[in-house]
């Protein structure tokens, strides 16, 4: 069934396994053992203190990387312990090359693959026809044995704790470096070290190795090893470099370390040296090691999220040249950063952001060295990335880079390292969105080039249907089956004819026009979304992102074109940002969110005459003010209950010409009239019509009216809000629940006529401007989290709970 099948039998032999740790070695021992050795005695164990109590009942145990040795003291004796790479290697070693070292093992594993399978068959005499990598990179060792034989060459990525245990060592083995790492995990340094060195210690007198001699470390420990290591050692060093111009994702003096290893160890298997050259010139890199995030505001992101000790940072800097901002600490392992500091300390960047417990200890020990008062550097201890990441584009300078790179581990706030930059390479792009859209706004009915930003983001999302052009410069989105019901959500997408000025790096550039409402961040949210939808393979959500919304014309427009008559929506949802409320709390409302509110324009005509004789025409002065008056007194008081509030506020008059010889004969008031409900506004707009056509009559006027921007009351469905408000409470959200509507308005209320649904806020902070000044900025901390609390209220609608 797999290649050495009769050897695997004799090595697992009338053995009971069992499998401590059910990570994804654990997964990958049962998957194996499970499929060619069906009929042996198994048992997965997980979590330490399962595994104590079941380790002296089995005859061999796989113990998985994140497994400590220290959970089998005194539970069995310590010969039982074995691993997938210590099975493994005692029956593939000859045609394995392992690689390992503190850092760069990775890189150097992926140069090692990428020149030796250029151009197969490979080897000195062409023995290998075929080459695999696996191992620590994220795929397991077993995964790869149902592809081997004799002709497969296996290039593995192999950490301390793989190399814990072995009896075995690669035919061809390299150590890069050695530099404190892991140090919870072991006794001390030494301890460490001596893992690694497993590497060469279990060789043969026909294997060989090779290790950085420029590493001071790595060079006495091998010294101490003297004559217990069989194989044939190889020194190498940096100085010369290797003679090729390398990729941008090559960049450092320890990326040449890593290139000039793999080129030792792929021409020593008959690998030309055009092909050696071709892939270090090609190199792309490798996730989360110093790569290229994007540029956005002229500032270059670069994520080296698995720098997790200080010299790994310092290369980083060093070999980017430009770093103006960086982001260190984590998880606090006790390893010693003195260098890093001082490091920084005399360095050119100018911000340094602190995360975590390594963070404040490496702050406390910059304090030491640099005091706050004579420093010129701006700091920021945070823990929250939504924050930290905003800071950065706020204070890195333009042209100048920003980089991650935290010389600490991950594990305080997230599962590992590639979660630590996914997380960061994710903010970072969605600040560069929302930064986009704010530099280039579309007044209402004018959105063109927004909706062409849209429909190009959501395509790489792959909706079931997209509609593009819905009444006008809408677009809408849908994943899943339409004959099913489905839950919407709803961004707009307008700006405000309001002059921005250009403090911001991203200011407007169009004269007059900006996002003075928070529609760019709202539209960033909604497209978060959709990525996400797409990544979690979520079904049944509709998004829409409508246009018009400030002049109150957009959702009508899109309800009219009959798209959203072609699927079952169920329930349908919106946000609107909150500046006055603090940062990502949720506002809701039982009742209104939003007043009601028309813009009405009455024209009043009369006669025009001579000014000497104005007895001999009709002046709609007298009347005009009577009317501003009488409309005046229908204002009730500001805190009156929703169900009797009413506004009435002048906006403008005009009245005759200026002409002092001509007395007036014609005056247009404009009027904004506002109600919380939509049925105290039809008996507000009656009552004004009544007082406006009394007046007129007595005057001998003629009037008329004219509607515009109406509004109804964004009167969301009690039941929705309800569910809401407990489903966040749970999820332990700051959630405050209002007792009367803003009195601004929103045109989402004619979803809300159609469908049940909700609107409700999101706090913008306590401290920015209000919304239409000319001073706001969307805060881009609330992106992710409103994005995040979406997709909950999808699962919470596909659970049921929102019935």
């Amino acid at each position: 069934m797999c290649y050495k099948e009769k050897e695997w039998k004799a090595l697992l032999h009338n053995r009971r396994v069992l499998i401590a740790g059910y990570g994804r070695e654990g997964r990958s021992s049962e998957r194996f053992l499970g499929r060619f050795l069906p009929s042996h005695c198994i048992c997965v164990a997980d979590g330490n203190e399962a595994i104590r109590q079941l380790a002296g009942q089995y005859d061999i145990i796989i113990k998985s990387p994140g497994i400590p040795m220290s959970v089998f003291a005194g539970a069995c004796p310590l010969e039982k312990i074995s691993s997938q790479t210590d099975l493994f290697l005692q029956l593939y070693a000859p045609q394995t090359i392992g690689i390992t070292g503190t850092k760069g093992k990775s890189t150097t594993t992926e140069l090692i693959y990428q020149m030796l399978s250029q151009n197969t068959p490979v080897g000195l005499s062409s023995q290998y026809s075929k080459v695999l990598k696996a191992g620590n990179m994220g795929i397991p060792l077993f995964d790869i044995i149902d592809q081997l034989d004799e002709t497969t060459l296996v290039v593995a990525e192999l950490s301390c704790h793989q190399l814990e245990k072995i009896h075995r060592s690669p035919h061809i083995a390299v150590i890069l470096n050695f530099f404190q790492e892991h140090l919870d995990h072991y006794r001390d340094y030494e301890d460490y070290q001596q893992a690694k060195l497993n590497i060469f210690r279990y060789q043969s007198k026909n294997d060989f190795g090779y290790y950085c001699d420029d590493n001071d470390t790595l060079r006495r420990a091998i010294q101490a090893c003297g004559s217990s290591i069989q194989s044939s050692l190889k020194p190498y060093s940096v100085n010369p470099p290797f003679a090729c111009c390398p990729s941008p994702s090559l960049q450092g003096k320890h990326n040449l370390s890593n290139i000039k290893v793999a080129a030792l160890v792929s021409a020593s298997l008959g690998t030309s040296s055009e092909t050696i050259q071709d892939v270090i010139r090609h190199f792309n890199g490798l996730p989360y090691r110093m790569a290229f995030v994007g540029k956005y505001d002229g500032i270059r992101f670069y994520d080296d999220s698995i720098s997790t000790i200080p010299e790994a940072a310092i290369a980083a800097i060093e070999a980017l040249g430009d770093v103006d901002t960086i982001i260190i600490g984590g998880f606090d392992r006790g390893i010693v950063y003195d260098d890093l500091v001082r490091y920084l300390a005399s360095s050119t960047v100018n911000n340094i952001v602190f995360v975590g417990a390594a963070g404040r200890r490496i702050l406390s020990l910059y304090r030491a060295l640099c005091p706050e008062l004579s420093d010129h550097r701006s700091c920021l201890v945070e823990d929250d990335y939504n924050r930290i990441v905003p800071w950065c584009f706020s204070h890195t300078a333009k042209d100048h880079s920003c980089l991650l790179s935290p010389a600490a581990a991950s594990y305080d706030a997230f599962k590992n390292f590639e979660e630590r930059g996914k997380v960061f390479d994710q903010l970072v792009h969605n600040i560069g969105l929302r930064h986009q859209l704010h530099a280039h706004p579309c007044l209402s009915g004018h959105e063109e080039s927004t909706h062409d930003t849209i429909v190009n983001r959501l395509r790489d999302y792959h909706p079931s249907t997209l509609f593009e052009h819905v009444g006008g410069y809408g677009i809408v989105a849908f994943w899943g089956d339409s004959a099913k019901p489905c839950v919407a959500f709803r961004a707009d997408i307008d700006a405000l004819p309001i002059q921005e000025s250009d403090v911001l790096s991203y200011h407007s550039d169009t004269q007059g026009v900006s996002h003075k409402c928070g529609h760019d961040g709202h539209t960033t949210i909604l497209l978060r979304m959709a990525e996400m939808i797409a990544s979690e393979k979520l079904q049944q959500v509709l998004l829409i992102f409508q246009p018009e919304e400030e002049t109150g014309m957009g959702s009508q427009k899109i309800l009219d074109s009959g798209i959203l008559q072609q699927f079952k929506i169920d329930k349908i949802f919106a946000i609107h940002n909150l500046p006055g409320y603090p940062l990502n709390q949720v506002v809701l409302s039982r009742g209104s969110f939003a007043a009601a509110s028309s813009g009405v324009v009455y024209h009043l005509l009369g006669r025009q005459t001579h000014a000497s004789t104005p007895e001999k025409g009709i002046n709609p002065g007298l009347c005009v003010s009577e009317i501003i008056s009488e409309l005046h007194s229908l204002n009730t008081h500001p805190d009156a209950p929703s169900e009797v509030f009413q506004q009435s506020t002048l906006i403008c008059v005009r009245l005759g010409d200026e002409a002092f010889g001509t007395s007036a004969g014609e005056a247009e008031m404009m009027f904004t009239l506002r109600a919380y409900t939509n049925e105290r506004m039809k008996s507000l707009m009656a009552a004004a019509a009544k007082i406006v056509k009394s007046a007129a009559v007595r005057h001998g006027l003629t009037w008329s009216s004219k509607q515009r921007e109406p509004f109804l009351a964004t009167e969301n469905h009690s039941s929705v809000v309800e569910n809401l408000y407990k489903a966040m409470i749970h999820w332990d959200f700051s959630v405050q629940l209002k007792s009367t509507p803003f009195r601004w308005s929103e045109d989402f209320a004619n979803y809300l006529q159609h469908y049940q649904g909700c609107m409700f806020g999101i706090g913008a902070g306590t401290d920015c401007a209000e919304l239409h000044h000319p001073q706001y900025d969307f805060p881009d901390e609330i992106i992710e989290p409103t994005a995040s609390l979406f997709i909950r209220i999808v699962r919470l609608w596909q659970s049921g709970a929102m019935n």
